[in-house]
């Protein structure tokens, strides 16, 4: 017997068809997709630290398709740190990455430390120490708020003269052309040659409203118009800073 394409029946039933089709199509896709999407993730996060090393001319140099191949040549040790800035977990830089090691500094998501682990003293502070032609650069991990949602950065640190020499800072849901800013490197390269150590003391980098105030070793221009976004780098950074400033001290 014939079903009445007319009927409500008919309709259901074909509408009923279709979204199994077309999502089991879609799941499929997503499943095929996923492990290229994870390594894409890996990749931007290798290039990241690299960007952060300063070991180029220009961030450009380092993308994702050559990340891998840097960050081997470069990583020489990956570190966690206890919030007493000793360390916790130390790894050679030339041992292959296993996603499930949470002892390696790698696995480590400052994002879901900051988010997930309420009490500070109990989160994991990863360290990235880099080499290129005798030049030995720690790379620092550091994450925080902005106004709608997650900032976060890298930064490369010199302890030969306890200064900055390049930043990596990235954002999720920043105000376009306003706090999206932190990722372009008129705000980034201001960090250049900062430091947040005065003699054997801590001295927290300040983002201030721009021209607002002389600006100094531990003081950069914020952006016009992103004051919460200035406020959220300057906080992840003095929190988090104040680790390493540990182990760079001790």
């Amino acid at each position: 017997m014939a079903m009445n394409k007319e009927s409500n029946v008919y309709t259901i039933i074909f509408a009923i068809i279709m979204v199994v089709i077309v999502g089991g199509g879609l799941a499929a896709v997503a499943i095929g997709l996923k492990p290229a999407q994870q390594a894409n993730v890996l990749n931007e996060k290798k290039q990241n630290i690299i960007q952060a090393t300063g070991f180029f001319e220009t961030k450009m140099e380092v993308t994702r398709d050559n990340a891998e191949q840097f960050f081997g040549e470069y990583v020489k040790e990956r570190i966690i740190l206890n919030y007493d800035g000793t360390v916790k977990h130390s790894i050679p830089g030339t041992d292959e990455i296993d996603p499930k090691n949470m002892e390696d500094a790698f696995n480590i998501d400052m994002r879901k430390e900051y988010t997930s682990v309420p009490n500070k003293e109990d989160r994991n502070y990863p360290l990235f120490v880099c080499e290129k032609d005798g030049k030995t650069v720690y790379v620092i991990s550091c994450s925080g708020k902005g106004l709608w949602d997650d900032v976060w950065g890298y930064v490369g640190f010199d302890p030969e003269s306890n200064e900055i020499v390049a930043t990596k800072f990235d954002h999720k849901g920043e105000t376009a052309g306003l706090g999206s800013l932190i990722n372009e490197d008129p705000f980034q390269d201001q960090f250049i040659g900062k430091t947040f150590i005065e003699g054997s003391n801590y001295a927290p980098i300040k983002v201030i409203k721009p021209g607002s105030e002389e600006l100094t070793s531990h003081k950069v221009d914020g952006l016009s118009g992103a004051t919460f976004t200035g406020k959220g780098v300057d906080e992840m950074m003095a929190r988090n800073f104040e680790v390493y400033y540990k182990y760079f001290t001790k």
